[in-house]
């Protein structure tokens, strides 16, 4: 039954392929897209880890636009629990050593203002300066300093010493450094004050506070005691980040796999059409076999086992392009789309069970056939 299944297939190549094809463009859809997202809530989760303590940022602000006075982290650091409160400004990198950076990778990033004293006096000195791997922190009295990261440092051929020049301001780089997460490592660190001035910003304000507390297993409940007594904030703990992001990740996993349906409901309707012309075609060949003592049962097996060997090339073929699709992405990406053993796994079962669904209405076709009439077809 194999060796006919794979011989009725391959009689008429051009369908076969055109079935396969629309199959597996489904599949690469559904990798690609699940991957992408798997990718950023990998990437933001981990870099939440890595940042811990509490995050301040304008209430329904999204970053960048995000905008808190000097009062606030004033009144952030009177409340019970909290070690320090360091400001941060962020500014778009619009430029570097006069040249517009690409729009992804490593050399496209933010420029990131911070209050050297602040960090050295969070937990381990900071994320920068715990991560440095070459020169030395940032230093006060110096405003024109900049710390970059290894990835950057590379692809720039730039070392400790030299001069790199950011939206049209000059810095010397005094330190390298490698956080190990994607997002943190496309920050180009400088003194705040040196970024509010890039920023139009005026002296005090920031575009978020990174909290310290004194028990890191009271993240959360300072968290909500800081939205609590402070006005027109969102605070969140590292963990309560996360899990906000998982949420937001979780929804546009829906959506992706709405998008993907599309593209799976066209692939069974090709299988299911490339069935039915196969069945329409080769009705005398079904004649003849009930007419030699095949049931209903051994055509349906037939034609079924046809459409499931569909299913399986085209989920092999569209698996292989979609992780190779995401390679290639890869390259022009901020952050690692992730293809886990669970969405490879998933996405051959799905192809295989849409090979199924398609040929059982053509298999049950093909056994209501009357050998008689169909041996009579022309």
């Amino acid at each position: 039954m194999y060796k006919i299944s794979l011989k009725n297939l391959f009689q008429n190549k051009k369908r076969t392929i055109l079935a396969v094809i629309g199959l597996s463009i489904a599949i690469v859809g559904l990798i690609s897209l699940i991957s992408l997202s798997s990718g950023i809530r990998h990437s933001v989760e981990e870099s939440f880890t890595i940042m811990g303590g509490i995050m301040v940022l304008e209430e329904g602000a999204t970053g960048l636009d995000s905008l808190l006075t000097e009062d606030i982290a004033t009144e952030i650091e009177r409340i019970p629990g909290v070690s320090v409160v360091s400001p941060g400004v962020e500014v778009m990198v619009n430029t570097i050593d006069g040249e517009v950076p690409e729009v992804r990778g490593p050399m496209a990033g933010v420029i990131l203002g911070i209050d050297p004293q602040k960090e050295m006096e969070r937990a381990n000195g900071g994320i920068y300066n715990q991560n440095l791997i070459r020169g030395s922190f940032l230093r006060t009295t110096y405003e024109s300093s900049v710390l970059i990261s290894r990835d950057a440092a590379e692809d720039l051929e730039k070392s400790v010493g030299s001069s790199i020049t950011l939206n049209g301001e000059t810095f010397r780089v005094i330190g390298i450094y490698s956080t190990g997460t994607q997002f943190m490592d496309m920050a180009y660190v400088v003194p705040i004050d040196k970024a509010r001035d890039m920023g139009n910003m005026a002296p005090g304000e920031s575009t978020y506070l990174h909290v310290g507390v004194n028990n890191p297993d009271e993240e959360d409940r300072i968290a909500n005691m800081i939205e609590f007594r402070v006005d027109g904030i969102e605070a969140k703990s590292a963990s309560q980040w996360t899990d906000e992001i998982g949420s937001i990740m979780d929804q546009m996993n829906l959506f992706f796999l709405g998008i993907a349906s599309i593209a799976l409901l066209v692939g069974a309707i090709g299988i299911i059409n490339t069935m039915l012309m196969s069945v329409m075609e080769r009705t005398r060949e079904f004649g003849v076999l009930k007419a030699m003592g095949w049931t209903k049962e051994n055509i349906v097996k037939l034609v079924v086992l046809e459409s499931l060997i569909l299913g399986i090339i085209g989920g092999i073929v569209g698996i292989i392009l979609g992780i190779g699709l995401v390679e290639v992405a890869k390259q022009f990406m901020p952050f690692q789309p992730v293809i886990t053993p669970l969405l490879v796994i998933s996405a051959f079962i799905l192809s295989v069970i849409l090979g199924l669904i398609g040929g059982t209405y053509p298999a049950w076709k093909a056994a209501q056939l009357d050998p008689v009439e169909a041996i009579r077809m022309e």
